[in-house]
């Protein structure tokens, strides 16, 4: 499953700060994890291979895939972030690519 195109990490900064409690415990929690992760090499290549994995078995259509995506950095100003962080490519390098 793909994020939500309406997600933003700006959202759950906001729910954060504004107190909401269960969203304070889940985001420290997962702070935790990711914290965690960051220190062993060995995890961060089980964390990559599975994040490759899932993407490769997910089985949503390919134009749905894109559309969610593409959706996300029209709405998320750090979105072409995680493309790079993934592919190595901004989000403007790879339309180029498409050589529409």
């Amino acid at each position: 499953m793909l994020i939500n195109p309406g997600f933003s990490w700006n959202s759950i900064k906001c729910l954060v700060e504004s107190g909401n409690a269960i969203t304070f415990v889940e985001k420290k929690m997962n702070s935790n994890v990711i914290q965690a992760v960051l220190d062993d090499d060995s995890l961060l290549e089980q964390f990559t291979e599975l994040l490759i994995d899932e993407i490769n078995n997910d089985d949503e259509a390919m134009d749905k895939k894109g559309r969610q995506l593409l959706s996300l950095c029209l709405s998320d100003e750090n979105a072409d972030d995680f493309f790079i962080a993934i592919c190595g490519w901004s989000v403007d390098s790879l339309l180029n690519k498409l050589n529409m």
